[in-house]
């Protein structure tokens, strides 16, 4: 049956679209600005669109080249056509060579299978399905205007794939739903406030995009699943004939296409919502969707159902069916999840365990669902899932004592070891459920199961933190009793945990295990520790880290002080402190406070304190010729600083060259004393500094211990064999010195 449509032609070789129709009498006001304003944008291929442009008028268009040729559709030839974009099906009414008042044919819509088999030119048949339940997803979902990206090869080729998949699309709606949408294939620049559903090349604004290359599929859409189901399954008659439903006042929603169709999926159709035996064993994707849209359509738990959810789930394995079960009761969820692991499924996803342990409700059977979690772990498959699983299942489920717990718990670190797992079963053991267990006064069981992992294959950088969990438990100090002596009856342990546990770890350790700060547990792992430093030095300040076992320590400190001095540079505040805290340990050498002070800043000490440990080293020589030199070279170091005035060493040198009785220089006082000037003598500004010295000295007056001492015993060995500089003794004659002290210098210098 023929038809007569208006056509409008438009000019797209200028500058602007240009309208070459004789008559325009057709077009209502305002008609012809919207067609002239849709050409938009450039394009290499045609360009097919179908505008609403008031109820039941439309205008369907085709641009090609730089010509546009629309025709315009009224309500009295819309109901022949069943929507106006079938229109693209026959070139004749877009050829701008037809006179514009000739009839012409009227387009027939093919079947869908047809379609389907034209638009599988976008890429295969299965992609288009895949797209098309995308489109159906989307408009069912009211998501607003939808663009599909294809590549230009597509939009150009000559069989022109992507026209048909939008008029397949038209197919598989119902008139309600189709019969409004506005369509475009091809736009370059389209206007969402204009267009529905458009094919584009690129990205386009305003558009919720579907990329036709990796095109998301139906998502929730159950209408949409099964569009894609039928299509997948070659019946695309049976997605036709569900279009067909009109929509029927007093439903829910009024939405008859869908509950029609939601119907059909619940009751279970073979090859829909009810997978066969080829299905599940070859295609288990294609099985998991089946049983999923199933499901969500309101499935039944019946024995038929239940056979087909685990008949999916052990070929499977996937968690999309039991995921989707999270809205049904208690008591159904307890049912199939108790049916599943009856059946003693192996090697399960973990996204399969976790979705297991939401559904399973905690009035089911704990010692089944624990046994299974077990069984998992010792699998070695799903096992951290399957440890999560369990964790939560002790901490939140009743009808297990302590004790009761503590057994499962145990067997799970157990399982892990075997499973080769050592790490997570570390982990196990410092878990809320083990914090609860401690609490329960169960210490000593997990100190035990720590014990049972090797120890070369812990996480030892959780040790202090499974110390403090079970020291500062109930029961608590017993624990620490029984840790301690599982490390003495083990010394490889010790030697394990001190190495691998990290620095700032290490003295809360030691601080738990050991029975006090003299404990010979400080110095064993002080011994291991610092073995791996690279120089004396690093290995001397790491005792620090040791803080509070300092008195088990002192005396490798002292061991440790003999090479470590050679690399101390004066002031040096680390090496300072460390000596500090052991000068400040009962009966400690009394070379320690001498190196504290020694090595300080300037004005780290105030002279209450400063004093009485220089002057105690003077009476109080270290034990052995080694800590002798060490004290020496601390004296050469404190004269070689730049930190200090010469006043400074001036008051040193007193200070050294005065007994602890306030008298004359000690042997090792004035020993000291000479070390400290020979360094600052060697110094670049050494014999200037050596005369303020000496005159600050000379004005405590002839009578004073301290100058009697520095003339009678130091000075004369500060130059040694070379004699006195000449500059030296020149320049003593301008310090102003009393001929009293002059006289006495004159004696020693010898002029």
């Amino acid at each position: 049956m023929a038809l007569r449509l208006p056509r409008l032609t438009v000019d797209l070789s200028g500058t602007k679209p240009k309208a070459l129709t004789r008559r325009l009498d057709h077009l209502r006001p305002g008609e012809l600005t919207t067609l002239l304003e849709t050409d938009r944008g450039t394009t290499t291929h045609e360009v097919d669109r179908c505008l609403r442009l008031a109820p039941n008028r439309w205008a369907v268009g085709r641009r090609r080249g730089d010509r546009t040729v629309w025709r315009i559709i009224d309500e009295g030839q819309l109901a022949r056509l069943g929507h106006p974009a079938w229109l693209w099906t026959k070139d004749w009414w877009f050829d701008p060579r037809v006179d514009e008042d000739s009839e012409g044919p009227a387009p027939a819509a093919l079947p869908l299978r047809n379609q389907i088999r034209y638009a599988a030119g976008i890429g295969s048949t299965r992609l288009a399905v895949k797209v098309l339940a995308s489109l159906v997803a989307c408009i069912r979902a009211n998501s607003g205007p939808v663009a599909v990206r294809m590549s230009p090869e597509v939009l150009g080729s000559p069989s022109h794939p992507s026209r048909w998949l939008v008029l397949a699309l038209l197919t598989c709606l119902p008139p309600s739903r189709r019969e409004s949408l506005r369509l475009a294939v091809g736009e370059p620049e389209p206007d969402p406030e204009r267009v529905d559903v458009v094919i584009v090349a690129d990205n386009t604004p305003g558009f919720q995009m579907i990329d036709a290359a990796d095109p998301p599929g139906e998502g929730d859409d159950l209408v949409a699943y099964f569009v894609r189901n039928r299509l997948l399954a070659n019946d695309p008659e049976a997605v036709e004939s569900a279009a067909l439903r009109q929509d029927e006042p007093g439903t829910s929603d009024g939405d008859a296409w869908g509950d029609a169709i939601k119907r059909l999926i619940r009751s279970g159709v073979p090859g829909l919502s009810t997978p066969t035996e080829h299905v599940i064993e070859q295609d288990p994707e294609s099985a998991v969707r089946m049983i999923v849209a199933r499901i969500r359509a309101g499935a039944e738990v019946d024995e038929p159902f239940v056979a087909d959810l685990l008949a999916v789930t052990r070929k499977a394995r996937d968690p999309r069916p039991w995921l989707a079960l999270r809205d049904r009761s208690a008591a159904e969820r307890g049912h199939l999840v108790g049916r599943l692991l009856a059946e003693k499924i192996k090697r399960p996803r973990p996204e399969l365990v976790r979705a297991l342990a939401a559904l399973y409700p905690e009035s089911g059977e704990t010692d089944v669902w624990c046994s299974a979690l077990l069984g998992w772990i010792r699998e070695g498959s799903a096992w951290e899932a399957s440890v999560e699983a369990l964790e939560q299942a002790l901490l939140t489920r009743g009808g297990n004592t302590p004790a009761g717990r503590l057994s499962v718990w145990q067997e799970a670190v157990h399982a892990l070891v075997d499973a080769n797992q050592p790490a997570a079963a570390t982990r196990a053991l410092v878990s809320p459920i083990a914090r609860s267990l401690a609490d329960a006064g169960l210490g000593r069981a997990l100190v035990a199961a720590w014990f049972a992992i090797p120890p070369d294959r812990r996480d030892h950088s959780l040790l202090v933190r499974f110390v403090d969990q079970v020291a500062s438990a109930n029961g608590g100090e017993r624990t620490l009793e029984f840790l301690r002596r599982r490390l003495r009856e083990d010394p490889g342990e010790l030697r394990t945990a001190v190495r691998r546990l990290p620095l700032d770890q290490l003295p809360v350790f030691l601080a738990a295990a050991a029975t006090g700060p003299d404990d010979p547990i400080w110095a064993e792992a002080e011994r291991i520790r610092g073995a791996g430093l690279q120089s004396a030095y690093a290995r001397f300040l790491s005792l620090a880290t040791f803080s509070d076992g300092l008195p088990a320590l002192e005396a490798d400190a002292r061991d440790s002080v003999i090479d470590a001095i050679a690399d101390v540079s004066f002031p040096d505040a680390d090496f300072a402190e460390l000596c500090l805290a052991f000068a400040q340990l009962p009966g400690r050498s009394g070379l320690w406070p001498w190196l504290a002070v020694a090595a300080s800043a300037p004005d780290r000490f105030p002279p209450e304190i400063l004093e009485p440990a220089v002057i105690g080293v003077t009476g109080e020589p270290p034990e052995n010729e080694d800590l002798t030199r060490v004290a020496w070279e601390a004296a050469q170091r404190l004269g070689a600083s730049d930190a200090w005035t010469a006043l400074d060493h001036a008051r040193w040198l007193q200070l050294l060259c005065t007994s602890p009785e306030g008298g004359f220089p000690t042997d090792f006082g004035a020993w000291l004393a000479t070390g400290l000037a020979q360094a600052v003598a060697a110094r670049p500004d050494g014999i200037t500094r050596l005369v303020e010295i000496t005159a600050t000295l000379g004005r405590l007056g002839p009578n004073h211990p301290a100058l009697q001492g520095f003339l009678g015993r130091v000075l004369p060995q500060v130059w040694g064999e070379q004699g006195f500089p000449v500059q030296y003794r020149d320049r003593i004659y301008t310090t102003n010195l009393s001929s009293e002290i002059l006289a006495m210098w004159r004696q020693v210098v010898g002029v």
